[in-house]
């Protein structure tokens, strides 16, 4: 018997287990987290995920080079675009590093920086609760980093308007 079809096998449960786990960070703990300013909860989070996420992830490069080396023996042809197979690998493991060097960012800059002054931030904030984005709902938010009145960026928008203060109520704002 072939071990290709477990490697399969086991390389989409933990990519499933790295997926999924992100999904429940970005989908629930994230929002309830910029909402309630609250650094705990992600730190919470990445301390219980990262055991886990990171055995995932292991089990993924791990699985994926075996499979790699069975579909490309010592890895010849590797990037070579005659061998879409070989692309693919490498275009994989060109990924893979891309991950390798996020999941290194977050540990080491992004995590021990987090703090409950530092999640309103207006490139974290979802635009109804933070920062620039109350003024697109009417709230007169502050714009501590010059970011703007994004408003402005909607071709659709009337008032268009660049100064500070509250603009009309929009369809998003509840």
């Amino acid at each position: 018997m072939s071990v290709f079809p477990l490697l399969v096998i086991v390389h989409a449960l933990a990519a499933t287990v790295w997926t999924g786990a992100h999904l429940v960070l970005d989908l629930g703990v994230l929002p309830r987290a910029l909402r309630d300013r609250s650094a705990a909860a992600i730190r919470s989070f990445e301390e219980t995920f990262e055991p886990l996420g990171l055995t995932a992830l292991a089990i993924q490069v791990v699985t994926g080079v075996w499979m790699g080396w069975i579909y490309l023996p010592r890895f010849q042809g590797l990037f070579n675009p005659a061998n879409p197979i070989g692309m693919l690998v490498g275009v994989k493991l060109l990924l893979l590093a891309a991950t390798a060097a996020l999941a290194i960012h977050a540990r080491l800059r992004l995590i021990p920086h987090l703090s409950d002054d530092n999640l309103s931030a207006p490139g974290l904030a979802h635009p109804r609760h933070h920062g620039t984005g109350d003024r697109l709902c009417g709230g007169g938010g502050a714009d501590p980093a010059g970011w703007g009145d994004l408003n402005t960026l909607n071709p659709h928008n009337k008032a268009r308007s660049v100064g500070p203060g509250p603009l009309p109520a929009q369809p998003w704002c509840r």
